[in-house]
């Protein structure tokens, strides 16, 4: 009895699935469309390319559709500063200082001392300035770099040189 109950659930099961996969096949053939229908319609070249330019331009424009990309030459470049030993070089908001040669010392303001993008941690007030670190100045707050021997620095943005 036991083994008779086992082989009908088997023949079951075994029929079950071939119902399910005989009904599959058709609902998916049925639901594919044809090329060329409204469901899938055929395009022109020209049509994808009109699409492919048109997305171009959207990212060459940073994502706003309709502007004109940047100037290149309108960017603001790095400049090679030379700070005497004493002076002081103060860091407007936004600018960017790389201490190429020399050493310096950290301005820091009460807002807190200045970000090393490259060590990826502060630098507080009094902090020698590591060399060939990207620091970039948040606030213009007076944060700035206080060189104790000749430095060169790199600087893209406003800076004013102090004595």
């Amino acid at each position: 009895m036991r083994k008779i109950n086992l082989h009908l659930v088997l023949i079951l099961t075994a029929a079950a699935l071939l119902t399910g996969l005989w009904m599959g096949h058709g609902y998916a053939a049925s639901s594919a469309a044809a090329p060329g229908t409204d469901q899938d319609p055929l395009v022109t070249k020209s049509y994808v390319d009109e699409a492919i330019n048109k997305l171009a331009a959207k990212i060459g424009n940073g994502g706003q559709p309709g502007e004109q990309p940047g100037d290149p030459a309108a960017a603001p470049s790095l400049r090679v500063v030379s700070v005497a030993a004493g002076e002081r070089l103060i860091a407007s908001e936004g600018t960017e200082i790389i201490l190429r040669t020399g050493t310096a010392t950290v301005i820091g303001s009460a807002a807190g001392g200045i970000p090393d993008l490259t060590a990826g941690k502060d630098l507080a007030n009094n902090t020698a300035v590591p060399a060939n670190h990207l620091l970039l100045f948040p606030r213009s707050d007076q944060r700035g770099i206080k060189a104790t021997s000749s430095i060169v620095v790199m600087v893209r943005g406003e800076y004013s040189v102090e004595p």
